[in-house]
C-alpha cells in the first residue's frame, strides 16, 4: 500500500480516484490505495476482528460522564500518526486505542479510564535476541522470537506490546506500513520474552539483506496512552 506525506505546496485532496483514496487527518494529506477485501487467512485476523467489534459495542454501554473522561485523556495524552506527528484523537478513538491494548497486554477489555496524562514509563532497553520465520506444513508462516529487555522498575499499571514490520530492503529508512501485533503481557519484572506467532499464509518470508524491524510499546492501561516506544531490527 502506498502511503504518501503531501508538502505545504497542496492545499487538500479528497475522494477517490482511479482505485486510489486519498484521505485528510489532523497533521498529514495521505493517498491510498484502495482497500480489498483479501482472501485466505492471515494468522489471528479474525481474533482482531472480534475484539475490535466487542471494544465498539462496549462503548455504547459507556455514560456521558465516562465520555467525558475519555475525551479528557485524549487530550491529556496525544498521540502521534505513523508520520510522527502528534495529533489528539477523539475520546472515541482513544476509548478503541485503550482496550484495544488493554486486549493484548492483560487480556481484558474494561470502561476505567484514568483521565489525567499517564505516568511514565520504566524500559531502558529492547533487543533481538532471535527472530526465526518458518512455513508451517500447512502453508501458514510461523515466528520464533526472543526479546531481551531491561526496566529501572517494576510497573503493574503498565502493559508490554511487541509487533514487527513487514520484510523491508535494507536502504529504507523509514517505514510507515503498519506492524503486526505478536506478542503481548502486562508489565512485570521480564528480563527475557519468547515465544511463537502465526502470521498466516499472507506474511512473506524475508529475503537474504532483507530486515524485520520489532516495535516494543509500553502502554498506560489506564488510558491506552504509549509512553515509550522502542525499536530493533534484524537482517536476514
Amino acid at each position: 500500500m502506498a502511503v504518501v506525506q503531501f508538502t505545504g505546496i497542496v492545499n487538500q485532496i479528497r475522494g477517490k480516484l482511479n482505485g486510489s483514496v486519498f484521505n485528510k487527518a489532523k497533521n498529514a494529506n495521505t493517498i491510498q490505495r484502495k482497500q480489498q477485501q483479501t482472501l485466505g487467512s492471515k494468522g489471528f485476523q479474525s481474533e482482531i476482528r472480534n475484539i475490535f467489534s466487542d471494544v465498539q459495542r462496549n462503548w455504547k454501554t459507556t455514560t456521558p460522564s465516562e465520555k467525558n473522561d475519555w475525551q479528557s485523556a485524549a487530550e491529556n495524552n496525544p498521540s502521534r500518526d505513523r508520520f510522527g506527528n502528534q495529533t489528539i484523537l477523539s475520546g472515541y478513538n482513544q476509548y478503541i486505542k485503550a482496550n484495544i491494548f488493554r486486549e493484548y497486554s492483560i487480556s481484558l477489555t474494561a470502561n476505567f479510564v484514568d483521565p489525567l496524562p499517564a505516568p511514565a514509563g520504566v524500559l531502558t532497553s529492547f533487543f533481538i535476541t532471535d527472530l526465526e520465520f518458518t512455513v508451517t506444513p500447512a502453508g501458514r508462516v510461523s515466528v520464533d522470537f526472543e526479546f531481551n529487555i531491561a526496566s529501572s522498575s517494576e510497573q503493574p499499571t503498565l502493559g508490554l506490546i511487541i509487533d514487527i514490520s513487514l520484510p523491508i530492503s535494507q536502504g529504507v529508512t523509514n517505514y510507515y506500513k503498519r506492524y503486526t501485533f505478536i506478542y503481548g503481557v502486562e508489565y512485570g519484572n521480564q528480563t527475557i520474552i519468547t515465544g511463537t506467532q502465526d502470521l498466516g499464509t499472507k506474511y512473506p518470508l524475508p529475503r537474504v539483506s532483507q530486515r524485520v524491524i520489532a516495535r516494543a510499546r509500553v502502554v498506560y492501561n489506564g488510558n491506552g496512552a504509549v509512553v515509550q516506544e522502542f525499536f530493533d531490527d534484524k537482517v536476514f
